[in-house]
């Protein structure tokens, strides 16, 4: 009887009352077919995702903070060495401090000079692997015409 007092809910379980205070699990399915694992809203039978609403809200908060556009922004001329992706990326840094850039542009610029900057170091390093073996062809028939 002691604990029954110091645990309403247990009391409750005990005399066979359910929890009122737990939602039920989401009735929608999700796009395998299996049910959806989120519980309800609060009086509802499908979670915020299924009802619809989540999707509707974030619409409106999208086109609310939407204030990028093409015409504000600086064209940027296609880098040919590390110097110019520093440009670039200078510029991206500033015009998404200056709210002209989205960032998730900014993230896929970053990304393209991270690649590109890769691509430039195997090329550099073609080059200089082709100079040593030429070098190298150039002295191997110097020593083997004597």
């Amino acid at each position: 009887m002691r604990a029954s007092k110091a645990d309403p809910l247990r009391a409750r379980l005990t005399r066979g009352e359910s929890r009122s205070h737990e939602t039920k699990r989401c009735a929608a399915k999700t796009r395998k077919g299996t049910p959806c694992p989120n519980r309800a809203m609060t009086g509802k039978t499908r979670c915020n995702f299924h009802s619809g609403l989540a999707s509707l809200a974030g619409q409106r908060g999208g086109r609310r903070r939407a204030r990028y556009s093409a015409e504000d922004l600086a064209p940027i001329t296609p880098p040919e060495n590390s110097g110019d992706v520093l440009k670039v990326l200078s510029q991206v840094i500033g015009e998404v401090h200056d709210l002209r850039l989205e960032p998730r542009v900014a993230n896929s610029l970053a990304y393209l000079s991270s690649a590109y900057l890769s691509a430039l170091q195997v090329a550099d390093l073609d080059e200089r692997l082709k100079a040593l073996e030429a070098r190298h062809d150039v002295l191997q028939k110097v020593r083997g015409g004597r």
